[in-house]
């Protein structure tokens, strides 16, 4: 895109109704803060999606929405995240959890049955020749396709998925709290002079 403030944002952050100076934080720890939280929020999201989710709907492509955007928001928080700098180890995350087999399920289907198309369980088909049942009168009737293409979970595989979830959002929390207070002891190690030194004064 050659216009690039399109996706320029500039804040403007009150106190008691007063415009403030802030400073742009960087480096590993704001990092791992920002990164860690746009994690949450996603798992968030995924969680909502999973409990939006209905069984036996006659809303076959609005589940199945559903369903690939869980799959591909939970799948972003485990794999390679160049931009976010932070993902999550799932074997930091399921040290020694029955949740463990779920997660790698839903991945499962996030690299198989969303992203890829590869041989996933959850979506098959088989090409069939119909042939006339009359021996007498043989002939080719009818090429068909028959299968299955899923579109949600049952009330079993919908909870251990909110359960999965929920334990991810455990780890991402616990995290989260411990990257904000190692940044806030950064910060008060710098100073107050410091960030008034590096602070940005928003227009009035």
């Amino acid at each position: 895109m050659k216009d690039r403030g399109t996706f320029e944002w500039t804040p403007k952050p009150e106190v008691d109704g007063r415009l403030c100076p802030y400073v742009v934080l960087e480096g590993p720890l704001a990092k791992r803060v920002v990164g860690l939280s746009l994690i949450r929020e996603d798992l968030y999201a995924v969680r909502e999606v999973f409990s939006r989710m209905q069984e036996n709907t006659d809303d076959i492509v609005g589940n199945k929405a559903l369903l690939f955007g869980a799959l591909s928001l939970y799948g972003k928080c485990f794999t390679q995240a160049k931009g976010r700098g932070v993902n999550l180890d799932p074997k930091k995350v399921f040290q020694s959890s029955d949740a463990k087999e779920s997660h790698y399920r839903l991945m499962e289907m996030r690299h198989q049955f969303v992203a890829h198309g590869g041989n996933a369980r959850e979506e098959k088909l088989k090409l069939l020749l119909l042939l006339d049942p009359d021996k007498n009168k043989k002939s080719m009737r009818d090429i068909v396709g028959r299968g299955l293409s899923a579109h949600g979970f049952d009330s079993q595989a919908k909870k251990e998925c909110l359960e999965t979830v929920d334990e991810v959002l455990s780890f991402v929390e616990e995290s989260l709290n411990e990257a904000s207070a190692s940044l806030s002891k950064n910060l008060s190690e710098k100073g107050v002079d410091w960030a008034y030194d590096h602070a940005i004064w928003p227009d009035t």
